[in-house]
């Protein structure tokens, strides 16, 4: 007896991962293993139909920093162009266990009835690595369900973070099961056997979605219950570089951004990294939503010109900011200049002809005056050690966080040039 096929028709594939599946179905195709090729169906099309007449606004430019980052995935698609030989997908790819397939497959229908955060599905990311694809080298994400299915996340399919894709390796994330492609071949009891792909874009999609409409609807109802509604995440990510300082944080099964002067009053003296810890609880407010496509970022677009490929379609930027759960600098700056307190400092910056600048609290950077009699000469080394120095605050202009100190001592003497430290 024929057994039934449990899965159905294929739901919920966008542009870039229909060119994947289409160079599957045609490596079948040619073999004339498969009779019935798996049908794929536009995201689009179905976000259309959901989302109706609404407005898509420009995307946010709150997401160009982060875009502008490093770029490992890149590395990763430049080493595949050099490389020789990397595996064939539909030959080393695992499939889904026959046990498992009317499990998944189920899931992957309840999201295409239904476009809800409660039909994605939890994944843990297992490997990220390239394979041959036809004549095309793809990196994927590997990820793994609790049931121990493995699940192919292309890169066009990794949502906002499709520039580090390595940095999901071992987190866990929310996904949609997009489509099961048809090997062709029978397990040992002649089961037809598939490879499940999935995307987490899409689940992106549905979660930024939802909280994107409870952000409209308090809007227009001029709720502020939304924006002042404290929320929990758990961080993934610090990255601290001379270019980005952000924080990456997971809600709701989807990754968030944050920019490190929103997550704390940055102090120079204290590098993001050295406050901001993977696996940290997070608490933040969401201040706003903006709904865009990728393609509207010029990051995107320049990875699309030089032939990377990216993700396409609605993207939502979710603004956040934890400064709300942090102590404002700016009260203890009041109470140092109306007492006139000698208090401790830091050096910043030194230049000979501009002078000197001083930190006096997070985000605090005034110019820094020492007197033409002082014995003590700082240089430029004292600037990268911020060198500790006793000052008095003389003007200050609150709006513009800017203003002078006078320099009264260096309590631990100046910078050593060997190694640009104090203890």
């Amino acid at each position: 007896m024929e057994k039934e096929n449990v899965l159905g028709p294929n739901v919920l594939s966008s542009e870039p991962m229909e060119s994947v599946v289409n160079d599957l179905t045609a490596d079948l195709t040619e073999t004339e293993q498969a009779d019935e090729p798996t049908s794929t169906t536009d995201t689009e099309s179905i976000v259309e139909d959901v989302v109706g007449e609404e407005t898509q606004e420009n995307a946010a430019e709150d997401g160009a920093a982060l875009e502008e980052a490093p770029d490992p995935t890149n590395e990763i698609a430049e080493d595949a162009q050099q490389a020789i030989e990397f595996p064939n997908f539909m030959e080393v790819a695992e499939r889904i266990p026959y046990r498992n397939q009317a499990d998944v497959a189920d899931i992957m229908r309840r999201l295409r009835d239904n476009l809800s955060s409660e039909n994605l599905i939890d994944a843990i990311g297992e490997q990220a690595t390239v394979y041959r694809l036809r004549n095309r080298q793809v990196p994927m994400l590997v990820m793994r369900l609790k049931n121990g299915s493995a699940v192919y996340v292309p890169i066009s399919e990794i949502g906002s973070s499709y520039r580090h894709i390595e940095f999901l390796v071992g987190k866990v994330y929310k996904i949609a099961i997009t489509n099961f492609v048809e090997t062709g071949d029978l397990d040992q009891d002649q089961n037809p056997e598939y490879i499940v792909m999935g995307s987490i874009r899409q689940a992106e999609f549905v979660i930024g979605r939802e909280l994107f409409r409870e952000f409209t609807q308090a809007q227009n109802a001029e709720d502020t219950s939304f924006v002042d509604q404290t929320r929990e995440g758990v961080i993934t990510d610090v990255v601290d570089t001379v270019d980005l300082q952000m924080i990456f944080f997971k809600y709701r099964g989807m990754s968030l951004a944050m920019y490190a002067n929103d997550y704390d009053y940055m102090s120079y003296t204290k590098p993001l990294h050295t406050i901001a810890k993977a696996g940290e609880p997070i608490r933040f407010k969401i201040s706003n939503i903006r709904q865009g496509r990728f393609e509207d970022a010029d990051s995107v677009q320049n990875d699309i010109n030089n032939g990377r490929p990216t993700p396409r379609g609605i993207r939502y930027f979710v603004r956040t900011s934890s400064l709300d759960f942090r102590t404002n600098p700016v009260d203890k700056v009041r109470a140092l200049e109306k007492s006139r307190a000698a208090f401790i400092a830091r050096m910043v910056r030194y230049n000979p002809i501009k002078g000197i600048l001083v930190e006096i609290a997070p985000g605090w950077w005034i110019k820094g005056i020492l007197s033409n009699e002082s014995p003590l000469k700082p240089t430029i080394d004292d600037g990268f050690a911020n060198t500790p120095v006793t000052v008095r605050i003389e003007q200050l202009n609150y709006k513009n966080r800017t203003g002078k100190c006078r320099i009264i001592s260096f309590p631990q003497g100046l910078a050593d040039s060997r190694t640009h430290s104090f203890f």
